[in-house]
Parts: C-alpha cells; structure tokens; sequence
C-alpha cells in the first residue's frame, strides 16, 4: 500500500509539477533530487507508523488479545 501511494504521488506531482512551477523557488520542476528525497522520506514515515503498533501488538500473546484482557 506504501508502495502504491508512492507511486501514485509521485506521478501526480509530475503532472502537477508543471502547473506549480512558478511556487518553486530554487528547484526545478522535475528536480529528480527532490522527488527521490520525499519518497524516500515519505516511505521511512510509513514504515516507522506501521511498525510501532505492530511492534507493541507483537508484546502480548494471541490469547490474550482474542480474550481483550
């Protein structure tokens, strides 16, 4: 899903990236940089959100967790 939303965004913010041009200031409208460093940030955000909860659930045990005690 991370993967899928990556690419998804990064292909609308080369579409839109032509439109949004002149709010650019120092950059490119296609700077390869920028869009590698977002993605790459933007994935480091989903892996940590998705891995925290998984870690904390990961600490009970599955009875325990059926029973909701």
């Amino acid at each position: 899903v991370l993967g899928l939303g990556i690419a998804l965004g990064l292909g609308l913010a080369v579409g839109f990236s032509q439109a949004l041009s002149k709010l650019l200031l120092g950059v490119s409208a296609l700077s390869p940089t920028v869009y590698v460093a977002t993605a790459l940030f933007l994935a480091a955000l989903g892996l940590l959100a998705s891995w925290l909860p998984a870690r904390r659930a990961a600490r009970i045990s599955p009875a325990q967790a059926l029973l909701g005690a």
